[in-house]
């Protein structure tokens, strides 16, 4: 498999930030993560991810900005996952802009043995409790705040985001809910942020390939 790094969409014009999570570094961009509370870097997908732990309290990274990207634009997050349990909520990654409008768009671990799919506030949820390996999740949201949600390359979510207001922060954060709640029990490696929708043959070719490599 072929991380992002080597692949042809890791010169794409709209990828604003990629993370390898080997380090809090931006392989992309200029956004470094800021490590709260010691997030370690071990064995994940692709080389080392970040581990936040099976026990998870108080652990996240974040960007402490919302990486240019207003709340009614156009935007994609992926990433690979694995939780550790699935009785408790965790956030894998959210983004949040204050920008145009208040909106929040993010994926997360539902304690009642799901994955939910948000948009400000409104969340479309698909049942899933694996614990062994990983997965790769994605959503997407356009500019009229419609989101489709994608587990392992399939599209199994679509709803329309509220237009309303989601939380007064501009934020990118890996591993908690505005950085006070919802400490994901999980390791997340190789996530990546589009300032587009990225499609579905996108998305499938990175989960199915462990990349784009397939793209011409």
């Amino acid at each position: 498999m072929t991380q992002l790094l080597n692949t042809t969409l890791f010169s794409d014009a709209n990828l604003v930030s990629y993370y390898k999570l080997e380090s809090t570094s931006d392989s992309k961009g200029a956004n470094t993560l800021t490590n709260h509370n010691t997030v370690a870097f071990n064995p994940a997908k692709y080389n080392n991810g970040a581990d936040f732990g099976s026990t998870n309290t108080n652990k996240y990274l974040n960007t402490g900005n919302n990486l240019g990207i207003a709340g009614n634009g156009a935007i994609s997050l992926i990433g690979w996952i694995k939780i550790y349990e699935n009785t408790t909520d965790g956030m894998f990654f959210v983004h949040e802009s204050t920008t145009s409008v208040n909106r929040n768009i993010a994926i997360k671990k539902d304690g009642g043995g799901s994955l939910s799919y948000i948009g400000s506030g409104v969340a479309a949820t698909y049942a899933f409790s694996d614990t062994t390996h990983f997965h790769h999740v994605a959503i997407t949201r356009d500019g009229s705040s419609n989101h489709l949600g994608y587990l392992d390359g399939v599209q199994v979510v679509s709803f329309a985001g509220s237009s309303g207001a989601g939380n007064s922060l501009n934020d990118f954060q890996i591993g908690t809910y505005t950085s006070t709640s919802e400490y994901a029990n999980v390791i997340v490696d190789d996530v990546a942020i589009f300032s587009r929708v990225l499609t579905a043959a996108e998305i499938n070719l990175i989960a199915n390939t462990g990349g784009f490599t397939l793209l011409l």
